[in-house]
């Protein structure tokens, strides 16, 4: 982190810099993490064995995931109560208020879990999915989802992945969003709209997020971009297996997906 902040603002450097980052971790920790994916696909490693009990039990029904982008109102998350549906982050902290919960919720980040965990619902447990290296960084009764980190640090989408098999690896990205359309695609939705991905953050903190969970992001001027790549690479895989992904989110700068009438669409 202190090396990248001292190189970010060179160009070259920075190019240097995030090549040597791919480098290592593809040389280092790239052939561990393939390794371990073996034990999980040939059934040596079952510490995460419920998620093979939800491939494809929702097969071809649609879903919506709701992000937490300034965007996303009260009001539309009401409309969505009928739905099947995936919470983000700190959404679950309007559960409360709302006297409702999403379907399922997924959590990628590791001090973003710790920071929610005490506000996550305590019953279907099963139904809260959280993307980590380690399963032991998984509370007991929530899903651990195993995450591959190999987006983060490769440069160009060309070789960027998007996982078929989840019980297997999800591969992160830049926004849990990612993570979420891999989970959903998993379990066999084939028609899913995005809200409250705005893939633009504000200047002022306090405007980045419908609710937040108070957790800075120092690149959030880039973080945007990032996004809008990452999408295009899970674009790329629902268009080859016919998986319709819309953007229903009012605003925002996403165009990777076409965009649709939240209203209209409900």
């Amino acid at each position: 982190m202190q090396i990248r902040k001292l190189v970010e603002k060179n160009d070259i450097l920075l190019g240097y810099y995030l090549k040597i980052r791919c480098f290592i971790y593809l040389v280092v920790f790239y052939p561990y993490r393939k390794l371990r994916e073996s034990f999980r696909k040939y059934g040596l490693d079952k510490s995460n064995s419920y998620i093979k009990k939800i491939k494809d039990i929702h097969s071809g029904e649609r879903c919506f995931i709701i992000g937490t982008g300034p965007s996303l109102t009260k009001e539309d998350i009401y409309k969505l109560k009928s739905e099947y549906t995936f919470g983000t982050n700190a959404l679950c902290l309007l559960f409360n208020e709302l006297k409702w919960k999403t379907n399922y919720f997924v959590i990628s980040d590791k001090k973003a879990y710790k920071k929610l965990v005490n506000n996550l619902p305590k019953d279907d447990t099963n139904n809260i999915f959280i993307s980590s290296p380690k399963s032991k960084d998984v509370k007991d009764g929530h899903t651990y989802v195993p995450i591959n980190p190999v987006n983060n640090y490769l440069t160009t989408n060309k070789y960027k992945k998007f996982s078929d098999n989840i019980h297997v690896c999800c591969y992160d990205a830049n926004t849990v969003v990612f993570n979420a359309l891999q989970i959903a695609i998993y379990m066999g939705f084939k028609e899913i709209y995005l809200i409250g991905v705005d893939c633009n953050y504000s200047d002022d903190a306090k405007k980045r997020y419908l609710v937040d969970h108070q957790i800075n992001n120092p690149y959030y001027k880039s973080a945007g971009r990032s996004m809008i790549e990452d999408f295009k690479v899970a674009k790329k895989y629902a268009d080859k297996f016919g998986i319709k992904i819309y953007n229903a989110t009012r605003g925002g700068m996403l165009e990777v997906f076409e965009r649709v009438n939240l209203d209209k669409v409900l």
